[in-house]
């Protein structure tokens, strides 16, 4: 059971990489371009708690039952992205119109957290960032040939600033 989830969130991942660029493409064609933007209006606080709750899910998973030790930029992304979770099941239950005042800050950290972690798993060679066993530039599982833990916690952000961008972009 536990190598099953272990494969279903990175696949999860990649098909999130995949929605992102049929949405990106979805934008230029201006046949669903309205449809797409109505969407993310109506949904964007629903999609963003579904979001940031399977962040925290998947990082709880991999560091309690998996027992993998998080390094130093892990828990940088952690303290980015777990407060995501609370703030944006605000955002749903009050129906906030503007949630993304304060979550567009925390996703944003977390992206450049994330991707300059992903950066230093496959171009840096420096082992200068250790905690306890857990060093930043461990590939501690890679699926699919580039999806780290790292580019998982960076999809999530990117999702999510992504949302808003879009949900921002109506001809009000």
């Amino acid at each position: 059971m536990i190598e099953a989830i272990e494969n279903f969130i990175p696949t999860l991942a990649a098909f999130t990489h995949i929605v992102i660029v049929l949405t990106l493409f979805g934008l230029i064609t201006i046949d669903i371009r309205e449809k797409i933007i109505r969407t993310f209006i109506k949904h964007k606080n629903l999609l963003v708690m579904i979001l940031s709750i399977a962040a925290i899910s998947g990082s709880l998973f991999y560091s309690e039952i998996v027992g993998l030790i998080p390094c130093r930029l892990c828990w940088y992304q952690r303290i980015a992205i777990f407060p995501l979770s609370v703030l944006s099941i605000i955002a749903f239950v009050t129906k906030d119109k503007k949630p993304d005042r304060y979550i567009l800050p925390l996703a944003a950290i977390g992206a450049f957290i994330s991707a300059y972690h992903y950066v230093t798993q496959f171009f840096v060679v420096s082992t200068s960032c250790i905690v306890g066993e857990a060093n930043c530039a461990d590939k501690l599982f890679m699926h699919y040939g580039y999806i780290t833990i790292p580019l998982m916690a960076f999809t999530i952000c990117i999702s999510i600033i992504l949302i808003y961008a879009i949900s921002r972009m109506s001809k009000k």
